[in-house]
């Protein structure tokens, strides 16, 4: 069972001090009102935290907190030297892996370097010229694949995608069933969104975001893949574990 921990989402990243400063030795996870983080610590003033915000989208994120200095990947373009983070992972480098800005980035972080991170044996971080060693005990229990219905870890092109997606108000009024599309539905989903897909897969494009008490319409169907659509006219695949029939 993951652990959950409910903290507030605004301060998830500005506690983040405060948050590691008791040794984890192994990785645990927290959810906050929409933001999903993963940390470990050692026990020595090193710490590491993956940050994957659902609530308002953004791109997942890591902060290494090492000699009391934090070193952020995608790395920030801001600060002087720009510093880079890079994760060694049994013996492959990944240079700022948490960077999606482009096609071949964001392809390594989905195809390369999470794949990677989810079997991990030894794992090692570099910022500044220092390495930091970190455990993987516990990390395949709270970390989910990327394609899992319940993984919150977006990159630039999902968040871009989803930025521009409308989502009506919830209507009091039952509104009229499109043709096909023969039952009315909300989500059932404890995150409190659930993402449409383009293809009857995990694995496909995020078409649309549908959130908690949005109506939108389905129809009965064979398989664990449901074509629903939403009140604006957006038509994807949604799983059936997600859907609760208004009917």
């Amino acid at each position: 069972m993951r652990l959950k921990k409910q903290i507030a989402n605004g301060l998830l990243l500005s506690l983040f001090p405060l948050i590691t400063s008791a040794a984890t030795y192994e990785w645990s996870s927290w959810f906050a009102q929409g933001t999903m983080g993963y940390h470990v610590d050692d026990g020595n003033g090193n710490s590491l935290l993956i940050s994957c915000p659902g609530g308002q989208p953004r791109p997942a994120s890591a902060t290494m907190t090492t000699r009391g200095l934090d070193y952020r990947s995608p790395k920030n373009t801001q600060q002087q030297g720009m510093v880079e983070m890079s994760f060694v992972i049994d013996g492959v480098q990944f240079d700022d892996p948490f960077n999606t800005a482009c096609n071949v980035c964001e392809d390594n972080f989905t195809y390369a370097f999470w794949p990677a991170l989810l079997k991990a044996n030894n794992l090692y971080v570099h910022a500044d010229g220092y390495e930091v060693r970190f455990t993987t005990q516990g990390l395949r229990d709270v970390l989910d694949p990327l394609d899992a219905p319940e993984n919150m870890c977006l990159t630039e092109s999902q968040v871009f995608a989803l930025a521009n997606q409308t989502y009506a108000p919830v209507q009091e009024a039952r509104p009229t069933l499109p043709a096909g599309f023969t039952n009315l539905a909300v989500i059932d989903d404890p995150d409190g969104y659930t993402n449409m897909r383009s293809q009857k897969s995990a694995k496909s494009q995020i078409v649309a975001r549908v959130i908690q008490d949005e109506q939108f319409f389905t129809y009965m169907q064979d398989g664990n893949w449901w074509q629903v659509r939403t009140a604006q006219g957006k038509v994807g695949y949604m799983h059936i574990s997600r859907i609760r029939l208004l009917d």
